[in-house]
């Protein structure tokens, strides 16, 4: 599933979560403040662990519009949710 295009607002959203937990309050700078090669890395990290997660993720697969059908108009990624067994 590398083949993916991942928004760049969701992998910038990763990339400080990942930051915070690095450096939490009080010890956090601010995302703004932090320079920029260090936000690319953070980025850069983001964007492997995203990757990562859904290679990882069992049954998850990508549609996308064949032409045939228009189940799917845009290409989208199905993530099997876990079932509890049932009692």
């Amino acid at each position: 599933m590398t083949d993916i295009t991942i928004p760049p607002e969701v992998v910038e959203a990763a990339a400080i979560a990942i930051y915070i937990s690095v450096y939490p309050a009080p010890d956090y700078f601010s995302w703004a403040e932090t320079p920029e090669y260090t936000r690319r890395i953070y980025i850069n990290h983001a964007r492997a662990a995203i990757v990562a997660a859904l290679n990882a993720w069992e049954g998850a697969k990508t549609l996308r519009d064949d032409g045939r059908r228009q189940t799917y108009a845009i290409p989208a990624i199905i993530l099997p949710l876990p079932q509890e067994p049932k009692p």
